[in-house]
Protein backbone atom coordinates (compact mmCIF):
# COMPACT_ATOMS: atom_id res chain seq x y z
CA UNK A 1 0.00 0.00 0.00
CA UNK A 2 1.50 3.36 -0.98
CA UNK A 3 1.95 6.05 1.67
CA UNK A 4 1.27 9.76 1.33
CA UNK A 5 3.94 12.33 2.00
CA UNK A 6 2.31 13.66 5.19
CA UNK A 7 2.26 10.25 6.83
CA UNK A 8 5.85 9.54 5.82
CA UNK A 9 6.97 12.88 7.28
CA UNK A 10 5.11 12.26 10.54
CA UNK A 11 6.33 8.72 11.08
CA UNK A 12 9.92 9.35 10.01
CA UNK A 13 10.27 12.54 12.06
CA UNK A 14 11.13 14.79 9.12
CA UNK A 15 9.32 17.71 7.55
CA UNK A 16 7.31 17.55 4.34
CA UNK A 17 9.62 20.26 3.04
CA UNK A 18 12.61 17.94 3.61
CA UNK A 19 10.93 15.17 1.63
CA UNK A 20 10.15 17.63 -1.16
CA UNK A 21 13.81 18.67 -1.21
CA UNK A 22 14.95 15.04 -1.39
CA UNK A 23 12.64 14.70 -4.39
CA UNK A 24 13.94 17.88 -6.01
CA UNK A 25 17.57 16.69 -5.80
CA UNK A 26 16.66 13.20 -7.03
CA UNK A 27 17.36 11.24 -3.84
CA UNK A 28 13.85 9.88 -3.27
CA UNK A 29 11.38 10.55 -6.07
CA UNK A 30 7.88 9.22 -5.23
CA UNK A 31 5.17 8.30 -7.65
CA UNK A 32 2.38 10.74 -8.47
CA UNK A 33 -1.27 9.78 -8.31
CA UNK A 34 -3.60 10.88 -11.15
CA UNK A 35 -4.59 13.81 -8.93
CA UNK A 36 -0.94 14.78 -8.36
CA UNK A 37 -0.46 13.45 -4.81
CA UNK A 38 2.95 12.05 -3.89
CA UNK A 39 2.86 8.31 -3.12
CA UNK A 40 5.70 6.33 -1.53
CA UNK A 41 6.08 2.60 -2.20
CA UNK A 42 8.11 0.04 -0.23
CA UNK A 43 11.03 0.69 -2.58
CA UNK A 44 10.83 4.42 -1.90
CA UNK A 45 10.84 3.79 1.85
CA UNK A 46 13.88 1.53 1.56
CA UNK A 47 15.73 4.29 -0.28
CA UNK A 48 14.54 6.94 2.19
CA UNK A 49 15.88 4.85 5.07
CA UNK A 50 19.30 4.79 3.45
CA UNK A 51 19.20 8.57 2.94
CA UNK A 52 18.24 9.27 6.56
CA UNK A 53 20.77 6.77 7.93
CA UNK A 54 23.61 8.25 5.89
CA UNK A 55 22.57 11.76 6.97
CA UNK A 56 22.84 10.64 10.60
CA UNK A 57 26.35 9.44 9.82
CA UNK A 58 27.22 12.99 8.77
CA UNK A 59 27.27 12.70 4.98
CA UNK A 60 26.13 15.50 2.72
CA UNK A 61 23.34 15.06 0.19
CA UNK A 62 25.73 15.08 -2.78
CA UNK A 63 27.77 12.29 -1.21
CA UNK A 64 24.63 10.33 -0.37
CA UNK A 65 23.40 10.58 -3.94
CA UNK A 66 26.71 9.26 -5.24
CA UNK A 67 26.70 6.41 -2.72
CA UNK A 68 23.14 5.35 -3.44
CA UNK A 69 23.98 4.94 -7.10
CA UNK A 70 27.47 3.56 -6.53
CA UNK A 71 29.39 1.50 -4.00
CA UNK A 72 28.81 1.58 -0.28
CA UNK A 73 25.22 2.77 -0.47
CA UNK A 74 23.44 -0.57 -0.67
CA UNK A 75 21.12 -1.47 2.20
CA UNK A 76 23.53 -3.95 3.83
CA UNK A 77 26.44 -1.49 3.81
CA UNK A 78 24.30 1.31 5.24
CA UNK A 79 22.92 -0.92 8.00
CA UNK A 80 26.45 -2.02 8.92
CA UNK A 81 27.71 1.57 8.98
CA UNK A 82 24.82 2.61 11.21
CA UNK A 83 25.42 -0.35 13.55
CA UNK A 84 29.10 0.57 13.83
CA UNK A 85 28.26 4.19 14.68
CA UNK A 86 25.68 3.13 17.28
CA UNK A 87 28.09 0.62 18.79
CA UNK A 88 30.66 3.38 19.24
CA UNK A 89 28.05 5.64 20.84
CA UNK A 90 26.92 2.83 23.17
CA UNK A 91 30.50 2.17 24.27
CA UNK A 92 30.93 5.85 25.08
CA UNK A 93 27.68 5.91 27.05
CA UNK A 94 28.65 2.77 28.96
CA UNK A 95 32.04 4.27 29.81
CA UNK A 96 30.29 7.36 31.16
CA UNK A 97 27.87 5.27 33.24
CA UNK A 98 30.77 3.32 34.80
CA UNK A 99 32.57 6.50 35.80
CA UNK A 100 29.37 8.07 37.14
CA UNK A 101 28.70 4.99 39.27
CA UNK A 102 32.18 5.31 40.76
CA UNK A 103 31.39 8.93 41.66
CA UNK A 104 28.03 7.80 43.07
CA UNK A 105 29.78 5.33 45.40
CA UNK A 106 32.10 8.09 46.63
CA UNK A 107 29.15 10.37 47.30
CA UNK A 108 27.26 7.62 49.16
CA UNK A 109 30.26 7.08 51.46
CA UNK A 110 30.58 10.81 52.02
CA UNK A 111 34.00 10.83 50.41
CA UNK A 112 35.23 13.74 48.30
CA UNK A 113 35.19 13.21 44.55
CA UNK A 114 38.81 13.10 43.43
CA UNK A 115 40.01 15.49 40.77
CA UNK A 116 41.11 12.65 38.48
CA UNK A 117 37.73 10.94 38.75
CA UNK A 118 35.94 14.18 37.92
CA UNK A 119 38.27 14.80 34.98
CA UNK A 120 37.62 11.27 33.72
CA UNK A 121 33.87 11.88 33.83
CA UNK A 122 34.13 15.22 32.07
CA UNK A 123 36.42 13.74 29.43
CA UNK A 124 33.89 11.03 28.57
CA UNK A 125 31.02 13.56 28.69
CA UNK A 126 32.88 15.63 26.13
CA UNK A 127 33.41 12.60 23.89
CA UNK A 128 29.73 11.72 24.07
CA UNK A 129 28.61 15.23 23.20
CA UNK A 130 31.34 15.99 20.73
CA UNK A 131 30.51 16.17 17.05
CA UNK A 132 34.01 16.78 15.76
CA UNK A 133 36.93 14.36 15.60
CA UNK A 134 40.16 15.08 17.44
CA UNK A 135 41.83 16.13 14.19
CA UNK A 136 38.93 18.42 13.35
CA UNK A 137 39.01 20.02 16.79
CA UNK A 138 42.74 20.62 16.41
CA UNK A 139 42.21 22.25 13.00
CA UNK A 140 39.44 24.47 14.36
CA UNK A 141 41.61 25.46 17.33
CA UNK A 142 44.46 26.40 14.99
CA UNK A 143 42.19 28.63 12.94
CA UNK A 144 40.80 30.21 16.11
CA UNK A 145 44.33 30.91 17.38
CA UNK A 146 45.36 32.30 14.00
CA UNK A 147 42.42 34.71 14.01
CA UNK A 148 43.07 35.87 17.56
CA UNK A 149 40.55 37.83 19.66
CA UNK A 150 40.18 40.61 17.09
CA UNK A 151 39.63 38.20 14.23
CA UNK A 152 37.06 36.23 16.22
CA UNK A 153 35.20 39.43 17.05
CA UNK A 154 35.28 40.46 13.38
CA UNK A 155 33.78 37.10 12.39
CA UNK A 156 31.03 37.47 15.01
CA UNK A 157 30.30 41.00 13.78
CA UNK A 158 30.15 39.74 10.18
CA UNK A 159 27.57 37.10 11.14
CA UNK A 160 25.55 39.63 13.13
CA UNK A 161 25.52 42.08 10.19
CA UNK A 162 24.59 39.32 7.74
CA UNK A 163 21.68 38.16 9.89
CA UNK A 164 20.39 41.73 10.01
CA UNK A 165 20.76 42.14 6.24
CA UNK A 166 18.89 38.87 5.57
CA UNK A 167 16.09 39.94 7.92
CA UNK A 168 15.77 43.23 6.02
CA UNK A 169 15.65 41.33 2.72
CA UNK A 170 12.89 39.06 4.05
CA UNK A 171 10.88 42.06 5.29
CA UNK A 172 11.25 43.71 1.87
CA UNK A 173 9.96 40.58 0.15
CA UNK A 174 13.17 39.81 -1.76
CA UNK A 175 12.69 36.73 -3.94
CA UNK A 176 14.82 33.72 -2.97
CA UNK A 177 15.86 33.26 -6.62
CA UNK A 178 16.95 36.88 -7.04
CA UNK A 179 20.54 38.15 -7.49
CA UNK A 180 20.22 39.95 -4.14
CA UNK A 181 19.43 36.67 -2.39
CA UNK A 182 22.33 35.00 -4.21
CA UNK A 183 24.71 37.72 -2.96
CA UNK A 184 23.54 37.15 0.60
CA UNK A 185 24.02 33.41 0.13
CA UNK A 186 27.58 34.02 -1.11
CA UNK A 187 28.36 35.97 2.06
CA UNK A 188 26.77 33.24 4.18
CA UNK A 189 28.76 30.49 2.47
CA UNK A 190 31.99 32.51 2.74
CA UNK A 191 31.60 32.74 6.50
CA UNK A 192 30.91 29.00 6.73
CA UNK A 193 33.98 28.30 4.59
CA UNK A 194 36.06 30.52 6.87
CA UNK A 195 34.96 28.39 9.82
CA UNK A 196 35.41 24.97 8.16
CA UNK A 197 38.48 25.84 6.11
CA UNK A 198 36.72 24.08 3.20
CA UNK A 199 37.36 20.79 4.99
CA UNK A 200 34.63 18.33 3.82
CA UNK A 201 34.82 16.40 7.10
CA UNK A 202 34.31 19.51 9.21
CA UNK A 203 31.49 20.58 6.90
CA UNK A 204 29.75 17.23 7.47
CA UNK A 205 30.22 17.55 11.23
CA UNK A 206 28.82 21.08 11.12
CA UNK A 207 25.81 19.83 9.16
CA UNK A 208 25.27 17.15 11.79
CA UNK A 209 25.45 19.68 14.62
CA UNK A 210 22.74 21.81 12.99
CA UNK A 211 20.64 18.80 12.03
CA UNK A 212 20.63 17.43 15.58
CA UNK A 213 21.04 20.54 17.74
CA UNK A 214 19.83 23.35 15.51
CA UNK A 215 16.84 24.28 17.65
CA UNK A 216 19.00 24.49 20.79
CA UNK A 217 21.62 26.61 19.02
CA UNK A 218 19.05 29.00 17.56
CA UNK A 219 17.46 29.49 20.96
CA UNK A 220 20.78 29.88 22.77
CA UNK A 221 22.07 32.50 20.33
CA UNK A 222 18.76 34.27 19.72
CA UNK A 223 18.71 33.39 16.02
CA UNK A 224 15.55 34.26 14.13
CA UNK A 225 14.21 30.95 12.73
CA UNK A 226 12.68 32.75 9.74
CA UNK A 227 16.14 33.98 8.74
CA UNK A 228 17.58 30.48 9.01
CA UNK A 229 14.71 28.94 7.05
CA UNK A 230 14.84 31.58 4.31
CA UNK A 231 18.57 31.28 3.83
CA UNK A 232 18.38 27.50 4.00
CA UNK A 233 15.94 27.56 1.10
CA UNK A 234 18.20 29.91 -0.88
CA UNK A 235 21.24 27.69 -0.35
CA UNK A 236 19.32 24.49 -1.09
CA UNK A 237 18.16 25.87 -4.42
CA UNK A 238 21.66 26.70 -5.65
Amino acid sequence: MPYKVGEIARRCGVTVRTLHHYEDVGLVVPWRSPSGHRLYSDEHLARLYRVLALRQLGLGLDEIGAMLDGEGGDALSVVRQQIAALDASIRQQQALVERLRALERCAERGEPMGAESLLDVMEVMTMVEQYYTEEQRAALAQRRDALGPEGMKAAEDAWRTLFADVKVAIDRGVEQQSPEAAALADRWQALIDAFTGNDPGIERSLDRVWAERGDDLRQAHGMDPTVMAWMGAVLAAR
